[in-house]
């Protein structure tokens, strides 16, 4: 009785349970939301989309082209338009035979293995419970160009393409969303000359690896650079020729513009197992690219382009602290508090000191963070470094646990009916995820499911007390289901009967 005292009082907390109709996709043509990466590692994309467009045979599809802002006014004349045809033949056909992967980091991982090898044009076919709202193109790409230390990803990439677009036309069984998402990239360079690059950067970081520490080594590929590679004032002004922006030309024809530099210098620190990140902003009073390179667990400004002209005794941008290095403003996304947590910048220029071996353990730091999501575990890296020299002590790997989804209430979208299954949908407040499940046919649920959500629980009971209160039922509730005593009408008894079953009496 104590049990049942006290789900009664709860019932005074519970307020009436509501319901309303989701639009379960944008009405055709409706336009899309111009969602951007959401990525702390650099500039979102600009994108212009289509709105959801109906297809014959129960298919829909939108489309995205997403153009890199650092290169947009040189390549606006190369940039489509989003919202192509859609071939018959193309969508009849989607889900018919093809493998499906599962989950955002997949289809990243499929996205990027085609950049790195400069494939054009590929489709990723993907099956998830989830409705695949335009906003999941910007969530494969943000992971997709994610700086993952491995020296041909990441900005490696971002940096030596100007657009992209993606069309997904997808359509729904009535259990899984089958996506079949046909991407396009324009690359500045092509397979045959990043496999040319490749040749290069491995006879030179052989030779760089001689070094003995990692400071004498990229400080190797930093004089290489600014000695073998010109500024391209031939083709500065020449929207048409791609090639400037690229490591190849730096390598192969000895010239670029400062996004070839910095990009060639990024390529070259990783491969020596040095950290590094592109970073843009101005410089001059001009849009301009230059690199950070972590030395000692802190990060240092690296200007090779502003270098070139310079003897290595004479260097003027090479390991900067930020204090001396005011001639460089970054961009508003190199700039946030939380990218310079990920990245943090020495507060003084590099000194090549050493202690002698006799080190002296610091404090240790967080390295190399990626967040937990709610389906993914995080990670860090903690380190401890000599407090003298900087030397790199020791080093472990700590993983963070996935923090789970975080759901708002049902919503009915469908209600049942008594010749049809329902459906209800949620979404997680954190990551914006959103889960569908089948409300059974009304007849079809359990006696007590009176909501029809496959449980009997405290929330059935509040309905069989609403039901008594004559209150008006929203949508969605299956009614004859609060009879459990079988009598044909609702009453007390079946209050009192699912109160002792959920106090479980009748286990």
């Amino acid at each position: 009785m104590k049990k049942i005292i006290s789900i009664l009082i709860a019932f005074s907390v519970f307020t009436a349970m509501c319901s309303g109709m989701f639009a379960y996709a944008a009405d055709d043509g409706e336009p899309l939301p111009h969602a951007h990466i959401e990525d702390i590692t650099a500039p979102a994309f600009n994108v212009k989309a289509t709105g959801v467009v109906s297809l014959p045979g129960g298919y829909k599809y939108y489309s995205a082209v997403f153009t890199n802002p650092i290169y947009e006014a040189e390549a606006s004349e190369h940039v489509p338009e989003p919202g192509l045809p859609v071939p018959a033949a193309y969508y009849a056909a989607a889900g018919s035979s093809e493998e499906y992967t599962e989950g955002i980091e997949a289809a990243a991982d499929i996205m990027r293995e085609h950049m790195k090898n400069r494939i054009s044009t590929f489709t990723i076919n993907m099956r998830s419970s989830v409705y695949p709202d335009p906003g999941e193109l910007t969530r494969i790409a943000s992971e997709a160009f994610r700086h993952t230390g491995n020296p041909k990803e990441g900005d490696y990439i971002r940096f030596q393409l100007d657009n992209w677009s993606a069309r997904n036309t997808f359509h729904y069984d009535g259990v899984y969303y089958y996506s079949n998402i046909t991407f396009n990239v324009n690359y500045f360079t092509d397979a045959s000359q990043e496999s040319e690059v490749d040749s290069i950067v491995g006879t030179l970081v052989k030779e760089f690896s001689a070094q003995k520490t990692d400071h004498d080594r990229i400080a190797a590929a930093y004089e290489y650079i600014c000695d073998h590679v010109a500024y391209d004032y031939g083709n500065l002004y020449n929207d048409n020729y791609m090639l400037k922006y690229t490591a190849y030309a730096a390598l192969k024809k000895g010239t670029s513009v400062c996004q070839g530099y910095s990009v060639l210098l990024y390529r070259l620190a990783l491969e020596l197992g040095i950290d590094s990140r592109i970073i843009t902003g101005i410089g001059n009073n001009g849009n301009h690219a230059w690199n950070i390179i972590k030395l000692k667990g802190k990060y240092y400004n690296a200007d090779s382009t502003w270098d070139e002209t310079n003897k290595p005794s004479y260097y003027r941008y090479f390991l900067k602290c930020d204090a001396n290095f005011t001639d460089h403003q970054r961009g508003e996304a190199y700039d946030s508090s939380e990218f310079r947590k990920a990245y943090p910048m020495a507060d003084r220029d590099y000194e090549n000191v050493s202690c002698g071996g006799d080190h002296s353990p610091a404090a240790p730091v967080e390295e190399h963070t990626v967040r937990a999501t709610c389906t993914t575990d995080g990670s860090y890296e903690e380190v401890i470094y000599c407090s003298v020299c900087g030397e790199e002590l020791q080093r472990k790997k700590v993983t963070v646990s996935a923090t789970g989804h975080v759901w708002n209430d049902w919503v009915i979208v469908e209600p049942a009916t008594e010749a049809s299954d329902g459906l209800k949908e949620r979404e997680c407040s954190v990551c914006g995820t959103k889960e569908t499940q089948m409300i059974p046919m009304i007849g079809k649920s359990a006696i007590g499911d009176v909501n029809a959500d496959g449980s009997i629980n405290v929330a059935d009971a509040t309905l069989i007390m609403q039901i008594l209160a004559e209150w008006d039922m929203p949508e969605g509730i299956v009614v004859p289901n609060a009879d459990l005593n079988g009598n044909g009408k609702t009453d007390v008894q079946d209050a009192t009967l699912i109160l002792q079953h959920i106090a479980g009496w009748f286990d």
